[in-house]
């Protein structure tokens, strides 16, 4: 199950993209009563807090350009009203798109209440963070031309959103997020129970390596009972030597085609019931298709291993041709900044909170425990190379030079698992208790008259 987070839906790239949020609040939001004459024109609502219905076509708007650019493929006519045009079983595109964005809002405004139950509010700082992203708006469509924010959310996005209307969404979005990062900072695990979780979910998070081969008619020209026949005698293979030998005779194919490293465990199938629970490394495996008179013969190369290999943490300063005016002036940026760097991480999370783009700007452009593949080439190939903490440089990328600063090796890929693992499994038993204790009603009416 994954985690429902909680974010700002807002920004310069306006509907394009959830940014992390920070802090949120209680007097400075609006806030109604559930008994309140109000509420009948509101689209969700609850105890204290609720969605308009320009408040639930900003979410939605976010939600359908999201898919806008997929619509070709699925054939819906961006022409034509979606409430005309069926996604699955009767539900049109709209329905599908507007039961996101319900469900985001029903979500902001039960952690809304939960957070205004335990005393949260927004603070100056939360203000101060809202306007400036106001402001960072307005001036995108004052840039396109536009004389206000209200004729810039409404001519690009159809959004009748005044400023004022705007500012109340991001105090309730914030004030929900800042329950949300307070739930997810105060989730922590001693050395023992993350290895007891691991040892009460082994199968999720270990793997084997495997060779394999499949005997079939129509792919080695053999008949139903010679593909049998020289299945079993590869499976008698008594070592991996053996089993090498005995398949170069049925074919040439390469190692990528037979060898099988870091496979995980599959519910179901009969050779990973086996390797992860009764096999033994050296030992083989015979599974038989009877449909399609093939038969699959499994050589073990080792028992289910966890993934020791090493994260690493790593900070760093992203600068974009574009704000730079080109590329040329990004990276004679970049070289400015490291060349007055001092080489402390002190220095570095004040450069990177003061020039970053990146959305971790705020914690020091930090990445914690990352694994090897999850970032591009160029970062990736630099994190883990022949480092030690403290080296830095630039490392240029599609998204523009990175300064980059290396903090230390994170922890084993497997720990960093089932701690996701455990934190995923707290968070979303905190949701569902706040979602289920808040009492969010919707305004079908009001939802059915948003246009589609």
């Amino acid at each position: 199950m994954k985690r429902k987070w909680i974010c700002v839906l807002l920004a310069v790239t306006m509907l394009f993209g959830m940014t992390a949020c920070n802090e949120e609040g209680k007097e400075s939001s609006s806030s109604i009563s559930s008994n309140s004459e109000e509420t009948l024109d509101a689209a969700i609502y609850g105890e204290n807090f609720s969605l308009s219905d320009k408040e639930l076509q900003y979410l939605y708007r976010y939600f359908y350009n999201n898919y806008a650019p997929y619509f070709e493929w699925y054939g819906v006519d961006e022409t034509k009203s979606l409430k005309e045009q069926e996604y699955y079983e009767g539900k049109s595109w709209f329905d599908m798109i507007m039961d996101q964005a319900v469900s985001y809002g029903r979500d902001i405004l039960a952690f809304c209440e939960e957070a205004n139950r335990l005393g949260y509010t927004v603070t100056q700082e939360d203000l101060d963070e809202i306007d400036a992203n106001i402001e960072a708006v307005e001036v995108e469509g004052t840039e396109l031309g536009y004389a206000d924010l209200e004729s810039y959310f409404s001519e690009e996005y159809g959004i009748l959103l005044n400023k004022e209307e705007y500012r109340e969404y991001l105090k309730k979005n914030t004030l929900a997020s800042k329950l949300t990062n307070d739930l997810m900072a105060g989730y922590s695990y001693t050395e023992e129970e993350i290895e007891q979780y691991y040892e009460d979910h082994r199968e999720a998070f270990t793997f084997v390596d495997y060779l394999s081969y499949t005997f079939s008619p129509e792919d080695n020209g053999l008949t139903a009972e010679e593909c049998e026949a020289a299945a079993n005698r590869l499976a008698a293979a008594q070592n991996e030597e053996e089993f090498r030998s005995m398949l170069s005779e049925y074919t040439t194919a390469g190692e990528d085609e037979i060898l099988t490293t870091k496979a995980g465990y599959t519910d179901g199938d009969a050779f990973s019931q086996w390797a992860f629970f009764s096999g033994a490394a050296g030992e083989t495996y015979t599974v038989s298709d009877e449909e399609n008179q093939s038969v699959t013969v499994y050589f073990l190369l080792d028992e289910p291993y966890r993934d020791e290999s090493k994260t690493v943490n790593v900070r760093h300063v992203l600068l974009s041709p574009g704000t730079y005016g080109g590329e040329d002036a990004a990276l004679e940026k970049a070289e400015e900044l490291l060349n007055g760097f001092d080489g402390t991480e002190e220095s570095f999370i004040a450069l990177a909170k003061q020039y970053s783009e990146d959305s971790n700007a705020a914690e020091g452009g930090l990445y914690e425990n990352v694994k090897s593949g999850e970032m591009v080439d160029e970062f990736n190939d630099w994190i883990f190379g022949d480092r030690t903490a403290g080296d830095h440089d630039i490392v240029e990328t599609d998204y523009g030079y990175h300064l980059m600063y290396y903090v230390g090796d994170g922890e084993p890929a497997w720990k960093v698992d089932v701690k996701d693992a455990m934190l995923d499994e707290d968070y979303n038993a905190d949701y569902t208790r706040i979602v289920e204790a808040a009492n969010i009603t919707t305004n079908e009416a009001v939802i059915d008259g948003i246009e589609g």
